[in-house]
């Protein structure tokens, strides 16, 4: 049976959620009494079937299954988990006699098998284990989005004037109405005239369905009425698309 769990509250991110899986409830409280001293949260299942419905329920760093269970075997529950909690680890129990199947397990992705009669210490350090891998994959991944992020965005800026600038600029782009940029030499006028041909998907932003206009501004004066000399977006757009503002 599943074990109850608050769904609603996930874990925090110091905290490790562990899912037994064994078809022999013996084995379960054993193992749940186990890892709930080592300060971890315990979710458990007598099935396949169960520990698929509560890893899409719940996040889970490490899945600890018996290898050989009636119906669906622990390799096979694997398999189905990549499906699922991709990021999961996955750490084998078997029974003498049974290696070769964890040893393929291993190839086919999982973390680690322990063998039957198990040892705390043993199964304790295997998933603790487990666990910080699990951590060092998401954290890489994220880090990598991140840095991906960074090297192609050329706007870069947390403050909510400019976050307001984008957000309306990601409001214009689907439109085919012509957008007025306003800014001192310097503010990154060219940059905001190139994001919206980037999202409405225009390699060349001058032949974007609508034409972006930026006008250099002065403080204290009127908007120039001219295409701004500074900008190289605005050197770029045809001349007899742009007028003066009245």
């Amino acid at each position: 049976m599943a074990s109850q769990g608050d769904e609603a509250t996930p874990a925090t991110r110091s905290e490790i959620t562990v899912l037994i899986v064994d078809d022999e409830s013996g084995n379960r409280t054993s193992l749940e009494k186990i890892f709930e001293r080592e300060g971890m949260r315990v979710l458990s299942a007598d099935s396949a079937k169960t520990a698929l419905d509560l890893a899409r329920k719940h996040r889970v760093e490490v899945v600890l299954t018996d290898l050989m269970m009636p119906g669906t075997s622990g390799l096979e529950l694997m398999r189905a988990l990549k499906e699922v909690a991709p990021d999961t680890e996955v750490v084998m129990m078997t029974a003498y006699g049974t290696v070769e199947v964890a040893v393929q397990a291993m190839r086919e992705g999982a973390y680690d098998f322990v063998e039957k009669p198990l040892k705390r210490m043993t199964i304790v350090k295997s998933v603790r284990k487990a666990a910080e891998r699990q951590s060092l994959v998401v954290e890489n991944r994220s880090l990598r989005r991140e840095l991906k992020l960074l090297t192609t965005r050329e706007i870069v800026g947390q403050s909510a004037a400019l976050r307001r600038v984008l957000d309306v600029a990601a409001q214009a782009a689907p439109s085919s109405a012509t957008v007025l940029i306003l800014g001192e030499s310097g503010t990154g006028k060219e940059l905001i005239a190139r994001s919206p041909g980037r999202s409405v998907g225009a390699t060349d932003v001058s032949r974007a369905p609508g034409a972006v206009r930026c006008f250099s501004t002065r403080s204290g004066s009127s908007v120039r009425r001219f295409r701004s000399s500074s900008c190289a977006f605005c050197k770029r757009v045809n001349t007899s698309r742009w007028g003066a503002i009245p």
